[in-house]
């Protein structure tokens, strides 16, 4: 793959994400700040030009700076992230009945991740 088809294809996943993150603001079970964190990533490995423009856009200062400089989180964005994978990582663990290990290797990555939001993602403090 060229290094423009796999930028083509970051820029694209950055903007689906960006896409669904606003959809997410919207709708309470769609998480926002994990899209837009994608978004971000995406952005900023496919081109510069969009990674400067989605920086200065008001829904990356509000959603996604706070979390990048202090990693922390507004209780409803965590709230919304963990519902997300849950109701996400049950689908996959629910279709995975014959598959044992498939299952508890879904039940350690869903623990770690409610781990990290809970311990090490700092709930912001609404003044």
């Amino acid at each position: 793959m060229s290094i423009y088809a796999y930028k083509l294809i970051l820029i694209i996943l950055g903007f689906i994400s960006l896409i669904l993150s606003i959809i997410g603001i919207v709708i309470p079970i769609l998480p926002t700040t994990p899209f837009l964190l994608l978004s971000a990533f995406c952005f900023f490995k496919g081109s510069k030009k969009l990674d400067l423009w989605f920086k200065n856009t008001a829904l990356y200062k509000k959603h996604v700076d706070t979390f990048i400089e202090n990693k922390e989180m507004d209780l409803k964005s965590k709230t919304s992230t963990i519902l997300t994978l849950t109701i996400l990582f049950s689908i996959g663990f629910f279709f995975a009945k014959n598959l044992i290990v498939v299952r508890i290797i879904l039940a350690i990555i869903w623990i770690i991740h409610i781990l990290y939001f809970t311990l090490y993602i700092k709930t912001k403090r609404e003044l």
